[in-house]
């Protein structure tokens, strides 16, 4: 007699959907998906697109990108486009059609800054003027609070027309959008003071940004440095994309 109201109570949570995530769940489902290589799926403003990191996807998910059809654009920070010499007709953010011959490693090199020595010559490169930038921005946005480098590779889609559509996140821009673009204040992480005769400070802090959803802890190796007296280096980063300064 008292095992039914519990059942009932277990059942009526199921069906309203106490298990499902939530926007923020969702969105670290995503940044998870990302940093695999795995495409997401964002909805909004009057479309919707395939996004995958730059810096993740590998060679058969672009070959299946492609052959979606479409115009697949590579979405980098209008600071970069500068960088690169093309115009960020979108301000924040600039849209760089995709060559039909650029390959994973094109795509890399116009992701990531450190390999401007080594490959100098990517352009001319030429930004899109036409067209919303809304989910391209929201797709930077992602990447970034990811922590992987802010570009992505974005196809404008009918998605509910892919067969494996139902096996990709998807995040709404209206609810996703708020929780990515607002400002993110660093909290510490690890903490040192500085050894005798470093001039003008005393102490050191590796901080990193708290985000939605998730935390950031320091590595017991990180901590111990910290605690250490006879420490006599740098800080080292609780991992190379973790590495913010205040």
């Amino acid at each position: 007699m008292f095992q039914f109201p519990i059942i009932t109570g277990y059942m009526t949570g199921l069906m309203t959907g106490h298990f499902a995530p939530d926007t923020a769940e969702l969105i670290n489902r995503a940044r998870a998906d990302l940093r695999m290589g795995v495409p997401v799926v964002l909805c909004g403003h009057g479309s919707a697109a395939l996004v995958l990191a730059a810096e993740t996807m590998g060679p058969a998910r672009l070959a299946t990108l492609r052959a979606l059809g479409g115009a697949p654009v590579l979405a980098i920070t209008g600071r970069r486009a500068e960088t690169l010499k093309a115009r960020p007709y979108d301000g924040d953010v600039a849209r760089l059609p995709l060559p039909e011959e650029a390959d994973c490693a094109w795509i890399r090199a116009i992701a990531d800054p450190a390999d401007d020595l080594r490959t100098p010559m990517k352009g001319p490169l030429f930004a899109l003027r036409e067209g919303d930038a809304a989910l391209h921005r929201l797709a930077v946005s992602l990447v970034k609070s990811a922590q992987l480098l802010p570009a992505a590779v974005v196809l404008e889609t009918a998605v509910e027309s892919l067969p494996e559509a139902a096996l990709l996140t998807r995040l709404e821009a209206g609810s996703a959008g708020p929780l990515l673009l607002r400002a993110t204040d660093p909290h510490p992480v690890v903490a040192a003071r500085l050894p005798p005769g470093w001039p003008m400070a005393d102490g050191c802090t590796s901080s990193a940004p708290m985000m939605a959803g998730s935390s950031t802890t320091p590595s017991r190796s990180a901590a111990r440095i910290g605690r250490s007296r006879c420490w006599h280096g740098c800080i080292p980063p609780v991992s190379p994309a973790m590495c913010w300064a205040r």
